[in-house]
């Protein structure tokens, strides 16, 4: 396969924040007036950004955040803001996305055994000791990210979840980002005090937009202009399967740095569990997708219990079948969307981004933590 080597590959992780936002500058700029506006009956300052998977709303949302957090300075001097961003697909549900907020003030804190209503309430004890104006960005959100009504109201209606005299908290802003298919998540914006006027709608990117945002990374991480006939075939490769940027994006990454690993190893020291293995059926069910159109996840699910049934063991439960489209839609292996049609009036589909290999491979963590809450990628070690 043409392989290039890339001279700045943290350009193509997936929260690296461009130096300009190419065709959302409107949309930033209404989203940073928005976050900064502050909330007209009083609480934390917040802006949805909602949009299809791949309009960018993950760019507009952190680019907002960076706008307001940078003129804060002038306002408050010696004052470091605190941006505690979450990935929320990445997590285990509400508990998951409480923890990983609490994380961002304490790295070794451990949220198992302990209620949403009570980690929330931590946070919320942190923020207020710590004092600083704080940034909160709830990321990548989506239909199966589950219940998320306590999370959204201990952010946006904080003295509920603090003790009587300590409700006052630092200056806070709040922003999420995700497609309108999250449902339950602008449901619950809905019942709290969240201003409905506080929303930024984003329209897909057009063809001659995606190719220019591709072209324009795919230059950055290489450090030089890429070879037309390469990046011709990237393009074609896209618009073919008619990826949103962001399993564009994804590609761009497989091209440029290899493949995605099938096994997640977990870091040093820790053991692996259930959910960083993919088992084989299900692997054997993935390599059935054709690379040129995506499948329903009905399709999906009886090629996984064909497989199951073939190799003598047991079809996955469907939550967990779920999970593990969820996990492998987060590491870059798959790209999932919902369509019009089918139950209900949509259904969602599955594409298949890299073929499939050896599942007995692992590899290195993808992602490296920073202290302001933003994440790096790292460059695959492969391990057998």
């Amino acid at each position: 396969m043409f392989m290039l080597r890339p001279n700045h590959p943290e350009v193509l992780g997936p929260d690296w924040l461009p130096p300009t936002p190419l065709h959302r500058r409107t949309e930033v700029e209404r989203a940073r007036r928005l976050l900064a506006d502050g909330h007209p009956g009083g609480g934390p300052s917040g802006v949805a950004v909602v949009g299809s998977s791949g309009s960018g709303t993950s760019t507009v949302a952190r680019w907002a955040v960076r706008l307001v957090a940078e003129d804060l300075p002038r306002i408050t001097p010696g004052e470091r803001p605190l941006i505690a961003a979450v990935r929320v697909r990445q997590c285990h549900g509400a508990q998951g996305v409480a923890t990983a907020l609490l994380q961002r003030l304490d790295a070794g804190f451990n949220g198992r055994g302990f209620h949403v209503t009570e980690i929330m309430a931590g946070f919320l004890r942190r923020l207020r000791r710590e004092g600083r104006p704080t940034f909160i960005l709830l990321d990548d959100l989506g239909p199966a990210v589950g219940d998320l009504s306590l999370v959204i109201r201990a952010l946006t209606e904080p003295d509920r979840f603090l003790p009587e005299g300590e409700e006052e908290l630092p200056p806070c802003w709040v922003t999420l980002a995700g497609p309108p298919e999250a449902t339950g998540v602008w449901t619950a914006l809905a019942r709290c005090r969240f201003p409905a006027a506080h929303r930024v709608t984003l329209q897909p990117y057009s063809a001659t937009a995606r190719a220019e945002i591709l072209a324009d990374r795919a230059q950055r991480a290489l450090g030089r202009s890429p070879p037309p006939e390469w990046l011709g075939r990237v393009l074609h490769r896209v618009e073919r399967q008619g990826l949103g940027i962001a399993a564009a994006m994804e590609v761009l990454r497989h091209e440029l740095v290899g493949p995605v690993p099938w096994s997640i190893a977990t870091s040093s020291g820790q053991r692996e569990t259930n959910e960083n293995r993919i088992e084989p059926h299900l692997l054997a069910a993935l390599a059935r997708i054709d690379e040129r159109r995506p499948v329903t996840i009905a399709e999906l699910r009886r090629w996984e219990a064909e497989s199951a049934q073939a190799a003598g063991a047991r079809p996955l439960p469907a939550t967990t079948f779920w999970r593990r489209i969820v996990r492998l839609e987060s590491i870059g292996v798959v790209h999932r969307e919902v369509r019009s049609g089918g139950p209900g009036g949509t259904r969602s589909v599955v594409g298949l981004l890299q073929p499939i290999r050896d599942p007995g491979w692992k590899a290195a963590p993808l992602e490296i933590p920073r202290a302001d809450g933003w994440v790096v990628p790292s460059r695959p070690e492969w391990t057998a």
